[in-house]
């Protein structure tokens, strides 16, 4: 990771690791299942006492629960005696720093040690009373108008108004529910953009396309109503296959914890890259179907 100021929050890690408990304090879960599942995520930092970054992780769990009146006393405690035995102060990263960012971190240790020390806020801790809705099936062919620089709608608009250039497509490979409860999916998608009047059919696509594998994201209801998704067909999707192909599709939870929208990786370009790969073969292992 890396460390860019004095802050308990000015490294690589503690901005992740502030989105995954942010994102995780939603299921439905007692304490010590949220703090398995949040050291599983980071586990080196977490179990590690010689790693780099494994005070800052406990500093900010400790910061983050206590905020979020999440109890935990071994938390708090994790967090305080890293403070007082000054572990973090002289960790290697820290020790680096100029006198006046180490008076700075220091500064923010007693802050948070006196928080700490309060009593928790007052405040319900706001959970999932479901998984999230799968709102895209395996195999869904979609089809998205991208604009002239080649991505999709910005669906982080509400508002907007954008210009359609050309059209754009994926087909939804793979999705899951990240802990049982938040939605992310994979797709693969269009390797070059399609510069027709018309929005292109299902066997226009099977019949024309190449396809790049995407990374997993998540597609709230309002981000498919942004982007202007619309599903023109399904086709049944040879999973085998899909994995011989590619062989590094990524696993969803990343993405899930950290809210990552699916429109990331809908970029579409005038032609295709190096690295992409046509795999129109796909498609004679599957049947189209409506």
């Amino acid at each position: 990771m890396g460390t860019w100021g004095p802050g308990l929050y000015s490294n690589d890690i503690a901005k992740d690791l502030k989105a995954t408990i942010t994102a995780v304090a939603q299921l439905p879960l007692d304490t010590s299942g949220l703090v398995d599942i949040i050291m599983n995520s980071f586990p080196e930092a977490a179990n590690d006492s010689h790693d780099e970054d494994h005070t800052t992780f406990w500093l900010v769990l400790a910061d983050q629960f206590h905020r979020k009146g999440i109890e935990s006393r071994d938390v708090f405690d994790r967090g305080v005696a890293i403070i007082d035995t000054g572990k973090d102060l002289n960790s290697p990263s820290i020790a680096e720093m100029g006198p006046a960012n180490q008076r700075k971190r220091e500064k923010a240790l007693n802050e948070l040690r006196e928080q700490l020390a309060q009593p928790l806020p007052s405040k319900p801790r706001k959970t999932l009373s479901k998984p999230q809705p799968l709102i895209l099936d395996v195999g869904d062919v979609i089809t998205f108008p991208i604009i002239e620089t080649g991505g999709c709608f910005n669906p982080y608009f509400a508002k907007a108004s954008w210009i359609r250039a050309d059209w754009g497509a994926a087909i939804v490979i793979g999705h899951g529910l990240a802990f049982g409860f938040l939605a992310h999916y994979t797709p693969i998608v269009i390797n070059r953009r399609l510069n027709i009047a018309d929005q292109p059919s299902l066997e226009y696509l099977t019949a024309n396309s190449g396809w790049r594998l995407g990374r997993p994201g998540t597609c709230s209801m309002p981000h498919y109503k942004r982007m202007q998704l619309e599903k023109i067909g399904t086709v049944n999707i040879d999973a085998d296959r899909i994995a011989s192909v590619f062989l590094d599709i990524r696993d969803g939870t990343y993405s899930a914890v950290n809210d990552i929208s699916i429109a990331n990786c809908f970029d579409v370009y005038s032609e295709p890259r190096d690295h992409d790969q046509n795999i129109r073969s796909v498609f004679e292992l599957t049947v189209p179907s409506v």
